[in-house]
């Protein structure tokens, strides 16, 4: 479905211009499934993508594969080097949103 969005944004408007500015600046690819990789293909796909359309993507990422195991009742991560992961993904985020402005 995202891919799918991203598509739409990216066609050529009425007067030619581009509505992929809207898309540009930063961005980070997190995923959840039930399988044993997590959406890590996804996230290389993924990461191309919003790569061409001048989205640069931070190299940490975090997959959670297994999902339905890996989180408590109250949707927090059960593992604690999940948990660093996730955080320094979101902190690396951060820092590039305060680098690109």
């Amino acid at each position: 479905m995202l891919k799918n969005a991203i598509d739409w944004i990216s066609r050529p408007r009425v007067d030619g211009s581009s509505a992929v500015a809207l898309m540009a600046g930063k961005a980070a690819l997190m995923c959840a499934s039930p399988g044993q990789p997590g959406g890590l293909r996804f996230q290389t796909g993924m990461g191309a993508v919003l790569d061409k359309l001048g989205m640069p993507v931070i190299p940490q990422a975090f997959a959670a594969g297994m999902a339905h195991e890996v989180f408590d009742a109250q949707g927090q991560l059960k593992d604690s080097t999940a948990t660093r992961l996730a955080s320094g993904m979101g902190e690396a985020l951060y820092r590039m949103a305060l680098r690109l402005g």
